[in-house]
């Protein structure tokens, strides 16, 4: 495709199980690897953080480290 962007992933997850993937999908989110070190820190792992926060009971949300820049995006005027 001419023009676009594609994520390829390595490794398939199954998920059969809602509280096994969500501790997938926090792992992959939230654990910066040598092939993305910077998704830990974007706008997708902050409201990903959110959003386990607000709908998942008991969840607790991780410590995510917030740029100047993801600072100014999520706080207009700044």
């Amino acid at each position: 495709m001419n023009g676009t962007k594609s994520t390829r992933f390595n490794q398939i997850e199954s998920c059969y199980n809602p509280v096994n993937c969500l501790i997938k999908i926090e792992h992959h989110t939230f654990n910066p690897t040598s092939d993305c070190l910077s998704l830990s820190e974007s706008l997708f792992a902050l409201t990903t953080n959110a959003t386990f926060v607000l709908q998942c009971s008991g969840y607790s949300g991780i410590q995510v480290s917030l740029t100047h820049r993801t600072l100014t995006f999520l706080i207009p005027g700044n």
